[in-house]
């Protein structure tokens, strides 16, 4: 029960291309998210707060590499946590 909203980008900030991706920087690590890649503790699903620690920190760390500001903000509401993805 609730809502999250992820967004790729603090208000006042741009989100960024990766064109050697072909996609959005926020977008490349969404994917690798719910691919799994954010089953840290390898339970077999991602949450929502999986999801974002994953692409908060892919995110932060490219803009870094690049020099440019990109901080991906949750804003959560909810009861426990939002299954995204699971995985047999």
């Amino acid at each position: 029960e609730g809502m999250a909203v992820l967004a790729s980008c603090k208000q006042g900030q741009q989100s960024w291309e990766w064109d050697e991706k072909g996609r959005s920087v926020f977008t490349y690590y969404l994917l690798e998210a719910l691919a799994g890649q954010a089953d840290l503790d390898q339970k077999g699903f991602v949450t929502v707060s999986d999801a974002s620690r994953h692409v908060t920190d892919g995110v932060k760390r490219w803009a870094v590499e690049k020099g440019v500001p990109q901080t991906p903000t949750l804003q959560y509401t909810v009861a426990g946590d939002i299954l995204l993805v699971q995985y047999p």
